[in-house]
């Protein structure tokens, strides 16, 4: 009686495991690669349906160059204020209209603050991963792509995107400087 109440019950447990083995295995596929609407709910931030997207990539990258810029535009506006705040206040400038002026004086040092900024973005990986999730044909960008090559033992492809990239970047700075070299010396 105990033998057929014991084989009872591991017969009862097969089916029931047979029966949940679907449902289990289907479930452990949605965790493991979660449907695309499904991975940008999740998270603190999830509610607004940014991760996994390109608007998320650009936001992570504005937090990360933006104080970049502002600590260069600052010391570049200190140094011009130290110079010409004088003149301004006996013309009676206001703090509104003196900034203009004090960033078109250091016109240089901003665009050395805006190409420092598309230096570091340029460069980014990680936070790019991170939010962006690295997704072919929606999320991927170079240094993406570079850090996929390399993981995949693919060095001539890597190194051959990173030296379209270092070209690309010497090749906007050099570009940016020319056209302020130039409308300076007009």
């Amino acid at each position: 009686m105990v033998n057929a109440f014991a084989g009872g019950l591991a017969a009862m447990g097969a089916v029931s495991w047979l029966g949940m083995a679907p449902a289990l295995a289907q479930e452990d596929e949605e965790l493991r690669h979660p449907a695309p609407e499904r991975r940008q709910r999740a998270g603190p931030l999830g509610d607004f349906g940014l991760l996994y997207t390109p608007g998320a990539m650009v936001l992570v990258q504005t937090v990360l160059t933006t104080p970049i810029v502002i600590a260069i535009v600052h010391r570049a506006a200190q140094e011009q204020w130290a110079r010409h705040g004088d003149a301004f206040q006996v013309a009676g400038a206001t703090g509104l209209q003196i900034i203009p002026h004090l960033l078109l004086i250091a016109r240089r040092q901003v665009l050395t603050a805006v190409l420092a900024a598309l230096g570091r973005a340029i460069s980014e990986v990680g936070a790019i991963v991170i939010v962006g999730g690295n997704i072919a044909g929606v999320t991927r960008t170079m240094t993406t792509t570079i850090m996929l090559e390399t993981s995949k033992g693919n060095l001539p492809l890597a190194l051959a995107l990173g030296l379209v990239l270092i070209m690309i970047s010497i090749a906007l700075n050099g570009v940016a400087f020319a056209l302020a070299d130039r409308r300076e010396a007009k």
